[in-house]
């Protein structure tokens, strides 16, 4: 108790009670409980300080002329004696000589005290700085990389809830290459198979301008045409409205899925921008639409500037060199802000029947720094022949994480609303 009454007041009192300033020194008697309160205001009209400078100087001690062997332990730069006014403490009074001349802090419990005249102390309350807990329910920052990153266990039972709930909405899947042969359609195709055995109708549209679609004969469902001049005009969106009601009544593959080939000037790819509208007027009616792209660094740069990308699927070989390119890419396209490739893309690298070998293993490393994560493509035998059809047990298993990564990815239109 006698270690606070020392430091009430201002420093530079000439009152401590811990070195015996309570005691008369003429008579040896201890000071009254008036005789202390009288010491303590002219401590306070010692310490008052002209409103417009509103400071405490340096030395208070020498400021209010008190030699420095009279200094009490409340000198301003003892620990106790330091600015505490963010700690709630309990209201105390003021005094009525307190004018306008600064704030006061008292004891070892401080509140602030106003500069206007009259005022009393208020509690100080901390303010609670907002947790996680308060993001909205139902709101991740990056699903697909959560997915990606879980334990194989886990991963499965995440995918088989994603692909037995109702499909979440429009998706629009986009899938490239740097290099050609790398296994794009086979990708697709898997994808479109684990789509259709969870129930949910799927268009896909080969850009690629090749006068055959092989895309077709990898899926096993009917394929029409459509030239590009046809995707930009207003009759768009009700063309595939029509084609979804005439092609996704059915149950069966041949009525899940619909492939259209967009056919470009004198066999070259149509122009991507013309490809994007297309897919913006598909995904109106089909609840999941993978479009084929040419490879190359230039067109999946114009595929992913043209349109409003939901999920990027890099599609490569086992060759950590491919891997490396590919990481690189994506990179490019996240510091240029074309694509936030944290939680739009994913690198699917094609397995062989020996797996992946260790190098590529190592070089899928350095994926998860530009991507939401490696996707390996486990190898299907009969698939080797490029018109074989991706249907039955085995193409389905193959392709449930793709299609799983698509359901998770939040659309471009959600993530706008939510940000």
């Amino acid at each position: 108790m006698s270690r606070q009454m020392a430091q009430i007041g201002l420093p530079g009192q000439r009152l401590n009670i811990l070195c015996g300033g309570d005691v008369d020194r003429a008579t040896g008697r201890l000071l009254s409980v008036a005789e202390l309160q009288q010491a303590l205001r002219f401590a306070l009209t010692l310490t008052r300080t002209p409103p417009e400078e509103n400071q405490i100087p340096s030395d208070p001690g020498r400021a209010a002329g008190c030699p420095a062997q009279e200094l009490s332990p409340a000198r301003a730069d003892h620990p106790e004696s330091r600015d505490r006014s963010s700690i709630p403490g309990p209201a105390l009074p003021v005094p009525d000589e307190v004018s306008a001349g600064g704030s006061v802090q008292w004891g070892a419990s401080p509140v602030p005290v106003g500069s206007g005249i009259g005022e009393r102390p208020v509690a100080v309350t901390r303010p609670v700085e907002p947790s996680s807990a308060a993001v909205a329910p139902g709101f991740f920052r990056f699903p697909l990389a959560d997915l990606l990153r879980r334990r194989p266990r886990d991963r499965d039972r995440a995918v088989t809830q994603v692909l037995a709930d109702r499909w979440p909405g429009r998706r629009r899947v986009v899938f490239a290459s740097l290099t050609g042969g790398a296994g794009r359609s086979t990708a697709a195709a898997l994808m479109c198979a684990a789509a259709v055995d969870a129930g949910g109708p799927v268009l896909l549209l080969d850009a690629t301008g090749g006068a055959g679609s092989d895309l077709a004969s990898r899926v096993g469902a009917a394929g029409t045409r459509r030239d590009w001049t046809r995707l930009t005009g207003a009759e768009a969106e009700t063309d595939f409205a029509a084609l979804r009601r005439r092609r996704g009544g059915g149950g069966d593959a041949d009525g899940a899925v619909c492939v259209v080939a967009i056919g470009g000037d004198a066999g070259s790819p149509p122009p991507a921008e013309a490809v994007a509208a297309g897919a913006a007027a598909a995904a109106r009616s089909w609840p999941l639409v993978l479009v084929d792209i040419p490879h190359g660094r230039s067109a999946v740069r114009a595929a992913v500037r043209a349109g409003r990308v939901d999920l990027l699927v890099m599609v490569c070989r086992g060759d950590p060199a491919e891997i490396a390119d590919s990481s690189e890419f994506l990179r490019d396209l996240t510091d240029s802000g074309e694509l936030d490739c944290g939680q739009r893309a994913l690198v699917a690298v094609r397995a062989d029947r020996r797996g992946l070998p260790a190098a590529a293993r190592r070089a899928l490393a350095g994926v998860c720094d530009t991507a939401a994560g490696p996707l390996p493509l486990a190898h299907v035998a009969r698939l080797t022949g490029r018109r074989s059809t991706a249907q039955g047990p085995e193409a389905v298993a193959a392709g449930r994480l793709l299609a799983a990564a698509a359901g998770v990815t939040p659309t471009d239109e959600n993530l706008t609303q939510e940000h």
